[in-house]
């Protein structure tokens, strides 16, 4: 899956990325490594133009450049190892970018997207979304979580249909390693029925696989269902 690039209808595509990482491929590719590295820096130049600099105190560390790059440190709150990117992509141009990490199969986070300003207001978001979400699915990761500014609530629920946090939820993401940012609105979006909730529960009980292999209850699964049709927003900066 990572490092694989999923062609979509209209000339698009979009890929999982995860810095030096090596491909499928034992021997690996450097050309191709080469190629996707290039790509994380030009969704990281796109991050970079949309967000503030958030820095941490302690360390000094950007901390969205850090999550793009997957950067490992001592210090578990900013250990960003387990992030990867998904990107969207134009003819091969990356226009539109998200953060992903997973917290075994209970939930996913994304604390950060952007679109490339020539492309906003165009739905990429929501292209780049449903093909996040199906990959979600796959793994079945039950719920994704987002950090939201106050700003953007209205549009991340009215558009995309995330909800509050409910209690039951909200104590997994309390003792997570999930970022947390201060006056942000945390935000989920339920990925699984209640009865695929319920199998992938009972699987991870004799399965400890942390949502990243998929086991035998998996395999009848659509490995990317892109057949949804993606919502219409109004994308300006976008801001989780």
């Amino acid at each position: 899956m990572v490092g694989v690039q999923n062609e979509l209808d209209g000339g698009f595509s979009w890929t999982l990325l995860h810095h030096d990482r090596p491909l499928s491929d034992e021997k690996g590719n450097p050309y191709q490594m080469l190629q996707h590295n290039c790509k994380i820096a030009v969704a990281w130049n796109m991050m970079d133009q949309c967000f503030k600099t958030i820095v941490d105190g302690h360390t000094k560390t950007n901390v969205v450049q850090h999550v793009i790059y997957n950067a490992r440190s001592n210090y578990t709150r900013l250990d960003f190892k387990g992030f990867y990117t998904a990107i969207l992509e134009e003819n091969d141009e990356v226009i539109c970018a998200a953060s992903l990490r997973l917290h075994g199969t209970k939930m996913a986070e994304m604390p950060f997207v952007a679109t490339h300003r020539r492309y906003r207001k165009r739905g990429m978001l929501s292209k780049l979304l449903v093909a996040v979400e199906s990959a979600l699915c796959y793994l079945r990761v039950e719920n994704l979580v987002i950090p939201s500014s106050e700003e953007a609530v209205a549009m991340w629920i009215n558009k995309f249909n995330f909800s509050t946090i409910p209690k039951s939820l909200e104590k997994d993401v309390i003792h997570s390693n999930m970022l947390m940012f201060p006056k942000a609105v945390k935000l989920y979006k339920a990925l699984l029925s209640d009865a695929a909730a319920t199998e992938t529960e009972q699987v991870n009980d004799d399965n400890d696989t942390n949502g990243v292999a998929p086991t035998s209850s998996t395999k009848g699964i659509p490995l990317f269902d892109l057949n949804l049709l993606p919502l219409k927003e109004d994308e300006g900066k976008d801001v989780v």
